[in-house]
């Protein structure tokens, strides 16, 4: 016959394989919810036939891990965003709708925009896409990329500036995501309020330094543009630097104190600047006869029509900064007649004579 203290130790063995069997058997269980969840999240759709398989278990195994994850969204709603698992009853399979984030027409439109503005280059902008369509839905996401797959083939970005020196080249050997480092740079140095010092190539190809105050972050026409005041100005002009041409980034000691010197309405500022040129803020007037007012109004935001009841002409007044407003009109050919301020007046008229001898 067993001793008692044998007996003892037989039991304790027992209870201690039991409880690891208990034990492993909880892990699986919650491994397997958690894979599961994270595959919904993932935008994978989810079919309790096809986990079952995977998983080795039954489908009602599978119905109640689904049911768990059921009851968690719904007891944590508020603190997950209203995250839901939903039935779609014609693929027969879960899904999880993340209310709170982007849904599917979103991330389309958003990657639409992001292709027509040509301002990312491409290995930027196949990086972001991918991402972007990890928050759709499976079925959506092979909709998604068959409806951009080619335009982001044929896809092609503005030929940056002066990329071969740029500030992040050092560190790596393939550097097309420059831009979007000293974008995000820039901004920084925005929210410190400090002063920084850059290398800058101008237009005419010529590389200047100076010290800026950085002020706000912009994107016109393909480019991104930081939008600055000199250190040592006295009262406020903006001066735009295209951040493509920024070569050399120094963040300095120094923090703007009297910011409020430099406060400026960005979206007022937005829409004045169109054309990024440097120069005066101006009144201007002009008469229109082409065939789409819209297009000059959308093009001018702060432009406003009215009609000439002698004439019947429409007379388009705008507030805007800087000279480039100058070669926009001119792009307009005979369908322009600027009428003021006599500066712009007799600026066009002197580009038109001159355009004209380049015929004669």
């Amino acid at each position: 016959m067993m001793k008692s203290t044998e007996i003892r130790t037989l039991k304790q063995k027992y209870s201690v394989n039991k409880m690891e069997k208990s034990n492993n058997k909880y892990a699986g269980q919650w491994n397997r919810i958690m894979g599961i969840l994270c595959r919904g999240l993932m935008g994978q759709q989810l079919s309790i036939q096809e986990l079952a398989n995977e998983c080795e278990v039954s489908t009602k195994t599978i119905s109640r891990d689904i049911n768990v994850i059921k009851n968690f969204l719904a007891n944590n709603s508020e603190q997950l965003d209203n995250i839901e698992i939903e039935y779609d009853k014609k693929s027969n399979k879960y899904n999880i709708s993340m209310k709170g984030f982007l849904d599917n027409k979103e991330v389309f439109a958003l990657v639409e925009i992001l292709i027509g503005s040509r301002v990312l280059h491409k290995d930027d902008l196949d990086n972001i896409v991918n991402k972007l369509k990890k928050f759709t839905k499976g079925k959506d996401r092979e909709m998604l990329g068959e409806l951009v797959g080619k335009e982001l083939l044929h896809y092609n970005s503005v030929k940056l500036d002066h990329r071969e020196e740029s500030v992040f080249n050092s560190d790596k050997t393939n550097s097309e995501n420059y831009l979007i480092d000293n974008v995000w740079a820039l901004t920084n140095a925005i929210h410190k309020r400090k002063e920084i010092s850059i290398n800058y190539y101008k237009m005419d190809g010529n590389k200047i330094e100076r010290r800026i105050i950085p002020l706000s972050i912009m994107v016109n026409e393909y480019y991104f543009y930081l939008i600055a005041a000199k250190a040592d100005d006295e009262e406020f002009s903006p001066r735009y630097f295209r951040v493509d041409r920024i070569t050399e980034i120094i963040e300095h000691r120094a923090t703007t104190r009297n910011i409020n010197k430099y406060r400026f309405d960005e979206g007022a500022l937005r829409s004045q600047i169109q054309f990024m040129w440097p120069g005066t803020l101006m009144n201007i007037a002009f008469e229109f006869t082409g065939p789409s007012v819209q297009a000059i109004l959308d093009r001018i935001p702060t432009a406003q029509c009215t009609r000439d009841d002698k004439t019947g002409k429409n007379i388009i007044t705008a507030e805007v900064y800087g000279d480039g407003i100058k070669m926009y009109l001119l792009s307009q050919g005979s369908w322009v007649k600027v009428l003021r301020p006599k500066r712009l007046v007799e600026e066009i008229k002197g580009e038109i004579e001159k355009m004209g001898c380049m015929y004669c």
